[in-house]
Parts: structure tokens; C-alpha cells; sequence
């Protein structure tokens, strides 16, 4: 069952335009003890607040809740995989209780503990997410009496991920436990940077040249604390488990670009543009070496309009 809620704002005035808008999903999955909940929050405003001169912001923040999510293995902590090669002749309510007094699970197959049953997969197992995510972006274009334009744009994509699995104390194919903590932060930025002019020639010829540069910068920070063998039964803290491990991973990149474009027409039958771009990337730098980070790429292209031809 899947429940959608939205409320928008809108608001118009000379120069501009503004909206707001809230919306909340609400997911109660048909496997027990499963779903997902996830908040949005988008504002958008356009404004003109010159003459010839236009700004574009938009951005939107997104709060994602999501509870024991499937397993995507085979029969280990899977409740979907072990219902669906049941036999039809058995009932899925048939495997209830699914742990006996001692809290351990009560195997529907004996004969393979990988064959986890759907009950305690469902109700024992946690495999939980939260995402904290932002994503904006910002435009401006302005353009001179002589047609020449200059735009700018900038945008980012950012989140925070935590991700929580447990197998349970008791379960047959790991009696032992164990548990798994991911806190993931990742950012992405863009900006980009053009200016550009259509010249006319004369009746039949026009030139049109762009300029442009770009960034982009990405980091990765994510901590990930392992551990197994809980010390006391059924309590799911990394802080109970014997054996812990923590792995921390750092990781940036960055990009910076520029380039052109000329492009030649004649009336609005043929074109022919050539550009460039170059790129260095902070990838290829390796320490100790002056090896070379740039890329350079050229291209040329053609057209031939018939239709315009034959008017």
C-alpha cells in the first residue's frame, strides 16, 4: 500500500516566478516488516531582473527512510526467493513460529541451512537504509545589445547514506551473527562557464564562435565497521560484536575543461562546425612522475539541408 501526499506554492510577479511544493510517500511493502518512507522538498525560481539578463535556481532535498529492504542473494536472509520455490502445497503461514524459545531459527529444510525461512528473513533480518540527498543547480544567461551572450551555470549533487544490515544472533547459516555499518557522504560539482556570438557575414553567411570552461570536483568519504559474533544474544550494536573491523575509504577527483566551437552556414542549407576541447584530469597525476594530465579533442562535422534547398 503506497500513500502520496503533495502540497505546492506558486507565486507570479513582474520579473519573475517562484514554487514551492512538499510531497511525502509513505510504502508499506507486502512483505512484513518492510517499507519505505521518503520526503521531498523542491523550490524553483525564475527572475528577469534586467532586461535581457535571465537567473534559473532550482533545488530540491530529498529524505529517503527505507526498512529491511530485499535481499537480492539467493535463499540466505531472502523471504521472497525461499516463498517462491515453495511447494504449492504448502502454506507460507505453515512456517510460523519462526524461532523457538531460544530465539534460534526454525529451518523449514533442514537439509539446507542457506534455505533461510521467509518468517524470520522477514521479521529477524535488518537491512535498513536512510539517505539525506540535495541536488541545485544555478543558471544565469545575459545577453548584450550586439547579441553577444555570456552564460554561467553551476549545480551540485550531494548525500549522506547510512546503511545497517544484521544477521540475526540464531540464524541457521551464521548461528554466530554479524553486523555491518556504512556511512557514505559523496559530492559532485559542476560549473560551466560560455560565451558566444552569432556574426552575420552577409545575407547568405553567418559565423558563429563559442567559448567555454568547466569544473567539476567529486569526493567520496565512507567509513564501513564490520563485525560478528555478538556477545550478548540478539542485541544488534557494532560496540557487541567480538570481532570488528573498520575500513575507511577517501577518495577525490577533479576535472577542468575548456573548448570552442566555429561554426559556418550558408542561408540555412549547409554548416560546417569544427570544435575543441581539452581536459586535465587530477586522475592521471602520479606522484613522482611529470607524466601528462591533459586530453585533447578535435572534431569537425557537416551538413547539407535539402529541404531548405528546395523552397
Amino acid at each position: 500500500r503506497t500513500w502520496s501526499n503533495t502540497l505546492a506554492l506558486n507565486k507570479a510577479f513582474d520579473g519573475g516566478a517562484i514554487r514551492f511544493s512538499a510531497s511525502d510517500l509513505t510504502n508499506k511493502s507486502v512483505v512484513p516488516n518492510s517499507g519505505l518512507n521518503r520526503q521531498s522538498f523542491n523550490l524553483v525560481g525564475t527572475f528577469e531582473p534586467l532586461k535581457r539578463l535571465t537567473i534559473d535556481v532550482r533545488s530540491n532535498y530529498i529524505l529517503e527512510q527505507a526498512k529491511n529492504r530485499p535481499m537480492l542473494s539467493d535463499g540466505a536472509g531472502n523471504a521472497n526467493y525461499n516463498v517462491v520455490f515453495l511447494p504449492t502445497s504448502i502454506n507460507v503461514n505453515d512456517l510460523k513460529p519462526w524461532k523457538n524459545e531460544n530465539g534460534k531459527e526454525i529451518q523449514y529444510n533442514t537439509g539446507n541451512t542457506y534455505a533461510t525461512n521467509p518468517w524470520f528473513a522477514a521479521n529477524e533480518f535488518i537491512n535498513n537504509t536512510n539517505r539525506d540527498r540535495l541536488i541545485s543547480s544555478f543558471n544565469t544567461r545575459y545577453t548584450f545589445d550586439n547579441g553577444l551572450f555570456i552564460q554561467g551555470r553551476a549545480g551540485i549533487d550531494a548525500y549522506t547514506d547510512t546503511y545497517k544490515n544484521v544477521v540475526p544472533s540464531g540464524t541457521a547459516y551464521y548461528e554466530i551473527g554479524k553486523i555491518a555499518e556504512q556511512k557514505t557522504k559523496f559530492s559532485d560539482i559542476n560549473a560551466d562557464l560560455l560565451l558566444g556570438k552569432t556574426f552575420e557575414l552577409s545575407d547568405v553567411f553567418t559565423l558563429t564562435p563559442n567559448l567555454g570552461a568547466s569544473y567539476r570536483n567529486t569526493k567520496i568519504n565512507q567509513t564501513t565497521n564490520n563485525g560478528d559474533d555478538f556477545a550478548v544474544f540478539g542485541v544488534y550494536n557494532i560496540m557487541n560484536a567480538k570481532n570488528k573491523s573498520v575500513n575507511h575509504v577517501v577518495s577525490e577527483s577533479e576535472t577542468q575543461s575548456v573548448y570552442g566551437t566555429l561554426e559556418f552556414s550558408y542561408k540555412d542549407v549547409f554548416y560546417l562546425t569544427g570544435s575543441g576541447r581539452t581536459d586535465w584530469f587530477s586522475t592521471l597525476a602520479t606522484p613522482g612522475k611529470d607524466n601528462k594530465l591533459s586530453v585533447f579533442y578535435p572534431s569537425i562535422s557537416g551538413s547539407f539541408v535539402f529541404s531548405e534547398l528546395w523552397k
